[in-house]
């Protein structure tokens, strides 16, 4: 299973939960829009933040919230 967080430079509420998850010593792929767009549109991110839960190439779960995306990643990183 891989996590990967959907982020925009322009989103204040990304940089916050960037910022959380470097203090907090999070582990998961960041991927911003201005660089990836390809993957926004493959997995149909519309808005951001939002946390993908890839699993053998495929969508399982999408997260949207800060509480919720950091409480997934915090079980990811238990499991």
């Amino acid at each position: 299973m891989k996590l990967i967080l959907a982020t925009a430079n322009f989103c204040g509420p990304c940089q916050l939960l960037k910022r959380k998850i470097s203090d907090e010593k999070l582990e998961v792929e960041m991927v911003e829009m201005e660089s990836n767009m390809d993957l926004f549109k493959k997995y149909n991110v519309k808005a951001v933040p939002r946390l993908l839960v890839i699993e053998n190439d495929e969508l399982k779960e999408s997260i949207q919230g800060m509480e919720d995306i950091i409480k997934k990643i915090k079980e990811h990183a238990t499991h």
